[in-house]
């Protein structure tokens, strides 16, 4: 998660790899290492990202998803969120979306609105409806 959230935040600052790395005192390989999960950057390095980045280092590591915050992922959230993520998880991203964990963060804000949407409007009133049906 480190690689894929530390790829998305250089690209959204315009920067490139040999760049990032210039700022850091890092080899261009060094960055590409980190973004390709080959590598991993020193303890020490991790909030100096964070701060360069705006971010928290739960961030950077995935342990959320809050790019400000550290409620880590899935805590701290609704039962009728719980349902919706397990249905997304169940029932789309495997089916439709395999490669939506690399999707970029508005790309997949996107998605999840018009699922929130389909699943609120749809779904829902359906599984209530076959819930009703089999008492």
């Amino acid at each position: 998660m480190f690689g894929k959230r530390l790829r998305y935040l250089r690209q959204q600052k315009h920067l490139t790899m040999k760049e990032l790395g210039q700022i850091f005192g890092l080899a261009e390989s060094t960055i590409s290492g980190y973004e390709n999960g080959i590598r991993s950057p020193d303890i020490e390095l991790l909030p100096k990202f964070a701060d360069f980045f705006g971010v928290s280092v739960d961030y950077l590591l995935g342990r959320t998803d809050d790019p400000h915050g550290s409620t880590p992922v899935g805590e701290d959230i609704s039962f009728e969120e719980k349902e919706f993520l397990r249905w997304v998880r169940e029932h789309v991203t495997g089916v439709f979306f395999a490669e939506f964990d690399e999707a970029p963060e508005e790309s997949k804000a996107a998605v999840m609105e018009t699922l929130r949407w389909y699943w609120e409007n749809i779904e829902k009133p359906r599984m209530k409806k076959n819930k009703g049906s089999n008492q």
